[in-house]
């Protein structure tokens, strides 16, 4: 509600910026995009030890994205005319206020850019590691957001993917065990 820029991002306490040239490099994205409501690139998780984890964000957000994976909000510049559209993020929603706001910005249509650059570290130790309030909100905006034939099918095609996934990392690491041998 206070802003006065022309985009916004949220950090929460234990948040930064990735590096000194991330909003210089962030605005030279947008200057060149200039048609998108919203633009996200990629994040870097600190764990418990402070050490750094790469995450990729999608490449386009779809509703189907976004059942198994979210975006971490750290990482998304929101134009100020699309929160005036939307509306602001959703309190009822104590810790996924985000990924609700996320999915009502593309019912109304919004527009999305990946930019391929880390934006962000975000804590992955603050209050949206508390599982149980991580599946009371997740359960709300699935049943909210998403029609019971959706339900079901994007969660069967989300476990066929983590399986794969799985199988894919476990191929790597005996590949690679397999070149450190040779």
């Amino acid at each position: 509600k206070l802003a006065t820029g022309d985009y916004v991002i949220f950090m929460n306490t234990g948040d930064c910026f990735y590096s000194e040239d991330t909003l210089t490099k962030s605005a030279d994205c947008i200057l060149n995009n200039p048609e998108y409501d919203c633009y996200y690139g990629n994040a870097a998780r600190i764990d418990e030890y402070n050490r750094l984890t790469l995450i990729r964000t999608m490449s386009k957000p779809t509703r189907f994205r976004l059942y198994g994976e979210g975006i971490c909000h750290q990482s998304i510049f929101v134009s100020r005319g699309l929160f005036e559209r939307t509306g602001l993020f959703d309190i009822a929603y104590k810790v996924m206020a985000d990924w609700n706001w996320v999915h009502q910005s593309l019912a109304i249509g919004a527009r999305w850019k990946h930019i391929n650059i880390v934006v962000c570290k975000f804590d992955r130790n603050g209050i949206s590691s508390d599982l149980n309030r991580l599946r009371a909100d997740s359960s709300l905006i699935y049943r909210n957001r998403y029609t019971l034939p959706e339900r079901v099918s994007f969660s069967v095609g989300w476990k066929i993917i983590r399986h794969f996934r799985l199988i894919k990392n476990k191929l790597t690491v005996l590949n690679e065990g397999t070149k450190q041998n040779v």
